[in-house]
């Protein structure tokens, strides 16, 4: 059963990129929440 995760994201977001992208996480990510206003949508689902 895969972790129900929120992602805290910060300055350009790298890190959670590849939190997003890792194949080998057992986790469902259910929001992004990043202190850039103007973050893109596709920043999740890009």
């Amino acid at each position: 059963m895969a972790y129900r995760t929120i992602i805290l994201a910060s300055g350009a977001g790298t890190l959670a990129r590849v939190i997003i992208d890792a194949d080998d996480l057992d986790i469902e990510i259910v929001a992004v929440i990043s202190d850039q206003g103007d973050a893109p949508r596709d920043y999740l689902y890009g």
